[in-house]
Parts: structure tokens; C-alpha cells; sequence
């Protein structure tokens, strides 16, 4: 009888051990199983093994780890680049096995984008906002916003489109790539009063010196993932509902009219499974509280003690939408109190499901009422959050749907610089009398801060809290993976502080702008300043070896001042 292959040679030349050269025979399915329980060092270690179980797990294993850890990380926007480094890896190695999966050069650029994010490896850049530009100068000794007429811009991000409001004037671009930067591509003038079916297109020449202030735009809110659809809410109360076919045609979906000239503070979508039509909730200053459900619009006005009293708010006559005598919006009007002192001063929405919740200046600065939709629609019982002393909450958010945070928990700026947690589940528990909700986090640097203005989620992971404050361009971002597994109330909660394991930055010098909104993707953190339109570019660095001045922040855990890098 010949000599029998050692078991040490088996598996295509690959070195193996006789217990493992067994594993070699399992079927994929079992593999695929046995791949799903392991964690991604387990994967690196089994590369090593031989050839086949190389070649097993570039094909399979890091593709499980990729559509369970970053399912919103794109292989295509990557792949020019996993071509760029299997050409390199050709000519430069003996093997030709050396290059490895795109699905492993996609996770091994996320796990690298986890660093870039904790230590601010990033590219950084600002372009000037064009109907920004047109607000006048103060006179000497006084500021922009002691006068009133200062753009106020809005922003919104989808995977395709990213959208910029600057007073009436709507910039359109595709969403950045991994090194592609933003660009303001197309304008468009909207108009609050534009019927269903008006289609839009690019504003020729420079941005007009003069418009009317009513059909500025105050709120946008992306409708889906792609952001194909916005929101937008105006000066005048009006609500749209835009359609993006391309940079050069923008279609006006939906209009709803509003008869008092409330500023809209804030908008919200929810878009339900099933490809039902989007819920729209907006928010007025005044307090006046809208949910349009397609066709149907139902209201209410609202007050400090959180009573939402059912109100209707049709267009009485044409010259209800007529122009303003007025040259802007002052700052005196807008923070005037509602006539009769009737309503509250409310400055954010957000619609879920089961609930609506509205931030506003009061000591219970949240309310939150149960959706009831027994016969129509109606608003239940509210419950409410406060920090036992007048306050106001600017921005509300939960996490998106690819996030591993949970969507129950509801995240609220305050005006003291904190952001507070909240478990909504307890809305629905039965016989519940106590209507106060204790917060389960409180996210906080630890020396004094600015309010909160806006909200987002960003990250390879959509695992960090992005909040933009409300002076010098800060922008904070919290660690807030130990959420992730969130089931039960925190041991030491209510109002537990947790460990600060983030960052505040300084998005441009010499300023003293609020950040008015953030938006993030996984590679980007952008924000928009009463001036600015500005982006931090996480990946970037990790492709190619750009070129941009440094930011300036400091550690949470240590307030000493840095300033980011280009090389990681």
C-alpha cells in the first residue's frame, strides 16, 4: 500500500491539524451557522488557518458581519477603491490569493472609520451659503440677530440627495460619496402657495436681493431613506411635500395651507411598513399642532399645561395668503405670545407611530400624546418631561431604523446644554397614573454648555449622538453604544449621567453662529451656520491623502484643546 496524505497537508496545501481537517468537510449551511455565532476576530484567526477556510471566510463570513454590523456602509461607493487595491496588491505580492474580498476591504474600512470618528481624522471643509449673503449689515455695536433679518437655514440628507433651505430659496446636490464633496448644484425658488403638480426648475442668475420673508423656508424633513421626497414647512404655516426627480426638476407633491400666519418651528415624517403613505406632523410656533395622513389634516392648539384643544386651520379667504406689509419676520413677532394668551411657544415635533411628542418652553418643556385612532384620529392623555425649572427643548429625535439603538428611547435636547433619554414604552403600560417620565440617560459635558438646536446620528454604526449647540459652531457627539442592548431601566437611573466618552468641536473659527442643523452618514458630519454649509469628511483620509486646515475640540473625559488630523 502507498503512504496515505498526512492530514497536515490536506485541504489544497494548506497546514492543518487532524481535529481541524475535519471542519474542512462540514457543509456551507452549517458554516454560514457556525459564522453568524462568531465575532470578527474569530474570522481574522480562521484566515490564517489554510486556504480554504481564507477563502471561506472572505466569501461568506465577512458579508454576514457586514449586513449585521453595517448594514448602511455602501460596497458600491467602496469598490473603485477595492479595485485600486487589488491592482496594488497584484503587482507588489507573489500570491494571487494576497488580495482579499471587497466584503472584507468594506469591513476593515468600517473598523477603520470607527477611529477616524474617536480621534478626528477627518477632512475638513465649508463652502458660503449664496441667499445667506443678502442679509444686510447691522448697524455698528449690534448684532445680526438682535435685528431679525438673518437667514435661518434648514438641512436634510438622504442616501441620494442632500438638501439645504436658505430663506425661499431650496439647494439640491447629490449626497457626497466617500472623497466626493458636497456641492451646492442647483437652486431652486419655492413658494409656499405652489398648487400640486408645479414642477420646478433651477433658478437662473444670482440669488434675488429681495423676496417676500412669509414663503421662507423654516423646516425640512426627508420623506424616505433616499431622500427623493422632503417636507418642507414655511414661514407662513404652510406645509409641502416636494418630489426630487433629478438636480434640475423638483415637483410639488402636496400643499397644505395654513389660515394664521404661524411660523412652522419644526416638521416630522414617519413612513409606515406596507408602502402606506407618510404621516406628517408639524409644529408651530404658537403652538399650533398639525398630522396630515394623506388627504386628511387634523389640529390643535396647544398650551404651557400640555392641554391640545382640537382647532381648525383652513384658508378663509385669498387675502389671508396675500403679502406681508411687513419687510421680515422680527424677532419681536416671532416671540410675541400668542393673541389672548392662548397657545405656548413650541419649537420641535416628532412623530412615531404610537406617539407624538413636542418640545417647548415651559417647566414640562415635553409632551408627548398617544396616537388614538379609534374614530379618526386623536390625541390622548399626554405624558411629560421637565427638569423641575423652565426650560426649552429645541430638537427631538430617535434613532433611524438601521441604528442598534432601540427606537423606543426618544432623545431631547435641552436649553442647558444636555440631552436626556427617555424609555416611551411606558406610555402603553395599562393603569399607569404617574404622567411624569424619568429620564433613563442624561448625556452632558461636564463644564457648563450651550443649548441644544439640532440633533442627528452618525457613524459607521449610526451608534454616535451628533448635537449642534447653539454658539460658536460646537458641535458635541456622544458614544451612545451602551444603549444598544437597552431592555430595563439603568441600575442607577432616573437621570443617570453616563460616562463621557465623546467630543465637542469647533466646525469653523471665528464664529458665533448656533449650529441650526446637523445631518451625518456614516463617512460625513455636515451642519449648516447662519453663513456656512459645512462637512467633516471621516473617510476621506483613509482613501486618499487629503489637505484641510485643522479643527479645533477637546476630549469630554479631558477638556485639554486639540485639533484634528489628516492621517490616521
Amino acid at each position: 500500500m502507498g503512504r496515505q496524505p498526512s492530514a497536515l497537508h490536506a485541504a489544497g496545501g494548506g497546514i492543518v491539524a487532524p481535529a481541524a481537517s475535519a471542519l474542512l468537510h462540514v457543509p456551507l449551511d452549517v458554516w454560514l451557522l457556525i459564522l453568524r455565532h462568531l465575532p470578527a476576530a474569530s474570522y481574522a484567526a480562521l484566515s490564517q488557518v489554510c486556504r480554504r477556510l481564507l477563502h471561506l471566510i472572505d466569501q461568506h463570513a465577512w458579508r454576514v458581519l457586514l449586513l449585521s454590523l453595517y448594514p448602511i456602509i455602501s460596497l458600491s461607493s467602496l469598490a473603485p477603491f477595492h479595485r485600486e487595491y487589488v491592482e496594488h496588491a497584484k503587482r507588489t505580492r507573489s500570491s494571487r490569493l494576497a488580495a482579499r474580498s471587497l466584503e472584507w476591504f468594506v469591513c476593515r474600512h468600517a473598523a477603520q472609520l470607527h477611529t477616524s470618528w474617536n480621534e478626528l481624522v477627518l477632512e475638513a471643509q465649508s463652502i458660503d451659503l449664496p441667499a445667506a449673503l443678502r442679509a444686510k449689515i447691522p448697524p455698528a455695536g449690534r448684532p445680526r440677530w438682535q435685528r431679525g433679518d438673518f437667514a435661518i437655514p434648514t438641512l436634510a440628507i438622504g442616501d441620494s440627495w442632500t438638501a439645504v433651505g436658505v430663506r425661499c430659496d431650496l439647494f439640491i446636490a447629490p449626497t457626497p460619496g466617500p472623497t466626493s464633496p458636497p456641492a451646492l448644484e442647483a437652486r431652486f425658488t419655492l413658494d409656499s402657495r405652489s398648487q400640486p403638480g408645479t414642477m420646478l426648475t433651477p433658478a437662473q442668475g444670482r440669488v434675488a436681493a429681495k423676496t417676500d420673508p412669509w414663503h421662507d423656508i423654516t423646516a425640512i424633513r426627508p420623506v424616505d431613506a433616499a431622500a427623493s421626497r422632503l417636507v418642507v414647512g414655511y414661514a407662513d404655516g404652510s406645509v409641502q411635500v416636494l418630489a426630487v426627480h433629478s438636480s434640475k426638476s423638483v415637483e410639488v407633491h402636496k400643499t397644505f395651507a395654513s389660515m394664521g400666519r404661524f411660523e412652522i418651528a419644526g416638521v416630522s415624517v414617519f413612513s409606515p411598513e406596507h408602502d402606506e403613505e407618510a404621516w406628517i406632523a408639524s409644529i408651530s410656533k404658537r403652538g399650533q399642532l398639525r398630522v396630515h395622513l394623506g388627504a386628511e389634516s387634523i389640529a390643535w392648539q396647544m398650551d404651557e399645561d400640555g392641554t391640545a384643544s382640537p382647532t381648525t386651520d383652513t384658508p378663509d379667504s385669498e387675502s389671508s395668503r396675500s403679502s406681508t406689509p411687513r419687510s421680515f419676520r422680527s424677532a419681536a413677532f416671532n416671540n410675541a405670545p400668542a393673541e389672548g394668551g392662548v397657545g405656548a411657544r413650541a419649537w420641535s415635533v416628532l412623530l412615531h407611530e404610537r406617539w407624538v411628542a413636542v418640545g417647548m418652553t415651559g417647566e414640562k418643556a415635553v409632551y408627548i400624546y398617544p396616537l388614538l385612532r379609534s374614530a379618526g384620529l386623536e390625541l390622548g392623555e399626554p405624558m411629560y418631561v421637565g427638569t423641575r425649572q423652565r426650560t426649552s427643548v429645541f430638537a427631538l429625535a430617535t434613532a433611524p431604523a438601521h441604528s442598534h439603538i432601540p427606537s423606543w428611547l426618544l432623545f431631547a435636547g435641552f436649553y442647558d446644554g444636555s440631552v436626556r433619554v427617555y424609555d416611551t414604552r411606558s406610555l402603553n403600560q395599562p393603569g399607569r397614573r404617574r404622567r411624569e417620565m424619568d429620564a433613563i440617560a442624561v448625556l452632558k459635558e461636564h463644564h457648563p454648555t450651550d443649548a441644544v438646536y439640532s440633533l442627528a446620528f452618525g457613524g459607521p454604526r449610526a451608534h454616535l449622538l451628533i448635537a449642534g449647540g447653539a454658539r460658536h459652531a460646537q458641535v458635541r457627539v456622544f458614544d451612545i453604544e451602551f444603549l444598544e442592548h437597552y431592555t430595563v431601566p439603568l441600575l442607577d437611573s432616573p437621570g443617570a449621567t453616563k460616562p463621557n466618552t465623546g467630543w465637542t468641536a469647533f466646525a469653523l473659527p471665528s464664529t458665533d453662529s448656533p449650529q441650526y442643523a446637523v445631518a451625518a452618514t456614516p463617512t460625513h458630519l455636515l451642519g449648516v451656520t447662519d453663513r456656512k454649509f459645512w462637512w467633516l469628511n471621516f473617510a476621506s483620509p483613509l482613501l486618499t491623502h487629503p489637505r484641510s486646515p485643522p479643527i479645533a475640540y477637546f476630549g469630554h473625559a479631558n477638556p485639554e484643546l486639540l485639533y484634528s488630523s489628516c492621517t490616521l
